[in-house]
């Protein structure tokens, strides 16, 4: 017999519970349904802001830093040639191989400003660097134009027609410069890694033969336990334990 209640829900009269707290704690089991749309894209944006973020704090740091050198800061060997061509105006072969020498950091300059140039014009669009950097970005590779210009003029006063072969040449003796000097890291590169391989060969022999000693000294305990299992399960050993026993019950 059940009770009824106006909502048309009856209680047993037994339990004391309403036929529709069943319903109920069913609907209240039900999970809750989490929404995922657009947690990815989220996540890629982040992670694209703090590439952005961390790109415009290297421009940054280094547009402060060279602000008041350029771009690139002081060409060293520009200043070598101008130094020796007040000083040494006669020595003419000196003078040329200074002013080779200025024209392939020129050309290592142009060739680092082709390659960033795609980069920072996309960090610039998209906000990433100020309008400042762009500015010193432009400003040297302005600057880089006319150093060419100067070198090709300087070029033309020890030889007609060297102006148009010297950024070619500069060009030609900056790559192998630079080929032979990662011939210079790769072997110092591979004679590193051998000393480690040595040292660590070395390190693994001493760990081997540390072992070794210790399975030595482990097999010879097991040997000298299993020696003297043997004689104490032998039947020598046993007819002797009973020989002595019967005597000693003789006496």
């Amino acid at each position: 017999m059940s009770e009824s209640f106006e909502d048309g829900s009856t209680e047993n009269p037994f339990t004391g519970k309403n036929s529709n707290s069943t319903d109920d704690s069913t609907e209240a089991k039900k999970p809750v349904k989490t929404v995922h749309f657009g947690l990815i894209e989220l996540g890629i944006f982040i992670g694209l802001w703090v590439v952005l973020a961390v790109a415009f704090k290297w421009y940054y740091v280094r547009s402060k830093k060279q602000r008041s050198k350029g771009w690139f800061g002081v060409n060293e060997e520009k200043t070598i040639y101008e130094d020796m061509l007040q000083k040494e105006p006669e020595n003419e072969d000196g003078l040329r191989r200074a002013l080779v020498r200025r024209c392939m950091t020129d050309v290592r300059r142009l060739i680092k400003l082709q390659e960033d140039r795609d980069s920072i014009l996309s960090l610039s669009r998209a906000g990433a660097i100020s309008e400042e950097a762009l500015a010193e970005f432009k400003r040297a590779e302005k600057e880089l134009e006319l150093e060419l210009f100067e070198v090709q003029a300087e070029a033309e006063t020890f030889k007609a027609g060297w102006s148009q072969e010297i950024v070619q040449d500069a060009a030609r003796l900056s790559k192998m410069e630079d080929e032979l000097l990662e011939k210079k890291r790769s072997k110092e590169r591979d004679e590193k890694r051998k000393e480690e391989d040595k040292v660590r060969m070395e390190r693994e022999r001493i760990k081997a033969e540390e072992r070794s000693q210790i399975d030595e000294v482990e097999k010879k305990r097991l040997l000298e336990e299993l020696l003297e299992e043997e004689e104490r399960t032998s039947p020598a050993s046993s007819g002797k334990v009973k020989k002595r026993t019967s005597v000693g019950g003789k006496k």
